[in-house]
């Protein structure tokens, strides 16, 4: 896992992350980001219109951080 998200353009560090770049960061699979999502192990938010489906999915960085490291094993 990388230490730090990848900073904005501003080089803002970001609270929150999309998919795809929480995947990146972590270097968990996709398939492995969703499930502890819909475990509840790692916090997200969906952004979306009243009333729409779709919307953006955003990841806590501190979540995620707190995950990975929870499960990583020392050698």
């Amino acid at each position: 896992m990388n230490s730090t998200p990848p900073p904005t353009p501003a080089g803002i560090t970001p609270e929150y992350l999309r998919v795809k770049e929480a995947v990146r960061f972590s270097g968990l699979s996709r398939a492995k980001l969703y499930e502890a999502l819909t475990d509840g192990r790692i916090k997200s938010y969906s952004v979306r219109d009243p009333g729409k489906t779709r919307g953006t999915r955003l990841i806590s960085v501190a979540s995620l951080r707190e995950f990975v490291e929870s499960h990583a094993v020392t050698a």
